[in-house]
């Protein structure tokens, strides 16, 4: 089974595309050390998983790493010059004495020879790398899939060539040695030595992905194999806010819809964009930005936070707005353990219209029990008829005023908010002030002409 996530969603939490929330998430696992690693991060931001025990053993993979410093000395000088000799069309090899000395006098001065011998080499020298990682593992201490990965590296490098190079000397390599190590790489064993590859690309981006998380103080999720639907979080935060302010949240089955409320400039859309990329992040084994995570695991993640109008289509805010409601409805007919996340739910359109569709779409996915729900709103005159759902938690983002100035604590509690600062911003920046200034203008410029 698939992750249901779509592009409008990606958008949102601005996982590969630039924002104007800035450099993208996928930025911040760049710095692996070959471009095969990087494939690997890639291929596996762009699958999310549902599968709770894949997820839990590449989790358990990029822990191990991260619990043990563990670090891979790779250069991708190294992997670019196997790629170049695997790439090679060359014709097959002969291995016989006599042909492969002709080959040699005759192609020895040649960019082709120079590219088989610099590729052994390289070889050579990367199954050594491989035979001290494994020699080098805290047995023990291995999480099933790094185990399974060992000893598929081991079971491949008793094979005959692999041994052969294990022992070859790089620099006494004689021509009708390379000769017959190029038939092996290049067409017999070519298979197993792009499966080592691909292993040590994978063990790259946990690598990887292990030095950004304790760089960035990211936690790792715990993944619950249940039926009934559960999230949890301690000390979560937006991992593109300095010095953030970290956060607690508990949902649960009686307890999945949220009613997030505060004012304007107190952190409704970052906290629900911290929210939503700790899902996503979870969703393919990733640390989070949280201290701690506890996860049922889910089948999607639906999010309407950046909406735009879509002119081309001659569509206004409102009706992207509803036509965003009927995708996530028809989610949530084929999906169970969906996440939902909306912010400022029917902003495009009157207050009067703005209440009444928001009342009857959160009251209808109220009923929904199986998936959560986090929904941000101003129109707090719906509490009063939102109560009547049990089910429902009201929350918001505390705004203090100290001296008559806001102060924006960032602190999720429980209630609804009653603060109001929009209009406080409008008298501080003296928008009416000037407003009244131009209009003075405006007339004296008027009753002058008059004269």
């Amino acid at each position: 089974m698939l992750f249901r996530i779509d592009e409008q969603t990606l958008k949102d939490l601005n996982v590969f595309d630039g924002s104007s929330d800035g450099t993208p998430l996928i930025k911040l696992f760049s710095s692996v050390k070959t471009n095969g690693g990087k494939h690997k991060v890639q291929e596996m931001m762009k699958s999310p998983l549902v599968d709770i025990e894949l997820l839990t053993q590449r989790k358990d993979a990029i822990k191990y790493f991260h619990d043990h410093n563990v670090a891979l000395v790779l250069e991708q000088i190294n992997f670019e010059v196997i790629e170049i000799y695997l790439s090679n069309r060359d014709e097959r090899p002969k291995v016989n004495l006599i042909d492969s000395f002709l080959y040699y006098v005759r192609h020895r001065a040649t960019s082709n020879y120079y590219i088989k011998f610099s590729g052994i080499k390289n070889i050579a020298l990367f199954c050594k790398f491989l035979k001290n990682l494994i020699n080098g593992r805290l047995s023990n201490k291995l999480p099933s899939k790094l185990n399974s990965i060992y000893e598929e590296i081991e079971t491949i490098l008793k094979q005959e060539v692999f041994l052969k190079l294990l022992n070859l000397s790089p620099t006494k390599v004689r021509f009708n040695q390379l000769a017959s190590l190029d038939l092996n790489l290049r067409f017999k064993d070519r298979g197993k030595l792009i499966q080592l590859l691909q292993i040590v690309y994978e063990l790259d981006a946990y690598q990887n992905v292990a030095s950004v998380a304790k760089q960035n103080g990211f936690g790792f999720a715990t993944y619950l194999a249940s039926q009934s639907v559960k999230l949890e979080f301690e000390g979560l935060f937006h991992p593109k806010i300095n010095n953030p302010v970290k956060n607690n949240l508990s949902l649960r089955e009686d307890k999945n819809v949220i009613f997030l409320s505060g004012s304007n400039m107190s952190g409704k859309s970052s906290f629900l964009k911290s929210l939503g990329l700790s899902i996503y992040l979870s969703q393919i084994g990733f640390p989070v930005p949280a201290k701690a995570m506890v996860t049922s695991g889910f089948e999607g993640l639906v999010t309407t936070i950046n909406l735009s109008d879509n002119i081309e289509s001659g569509y206004s805010h409102f009706f992207s707005e509803v036509q965003r409601i009927k995708l996530i409805a028809e989610n949530l007919v084929e999906s169970e353990k969906m996440v939902v996340i909306l912010d400022e739910l029917f902003r495009g359109t009157n207050v009067k219209d703005a209440f009444d569709a928001s009342l009857a779409t959160i009251s209808a996915l109220s009923t929904i029990k199986n998936s959560f729900f986090l929904i941000s709103t101003h129109i707090v005159e719906l509490v009063p008829e939102l109560k009547k759902h049990k089910n429902i938690s009201f929350m918001y983002l505390e705004t203090e005023f100290k001296n008559d100035h806001p102060n924006f604590t960032y602190q999720l509690k429980e209630g609804v908010s009653e603060e109001k600062v929009g209009m406080f911003i409008i008298k501080n920046e003296r928008i009416i002030n000037i407003i009244e200034i131009a209009a003075a203008k405006q007339k004296s410029k008027k009753d002058l002409f008059i004269k």
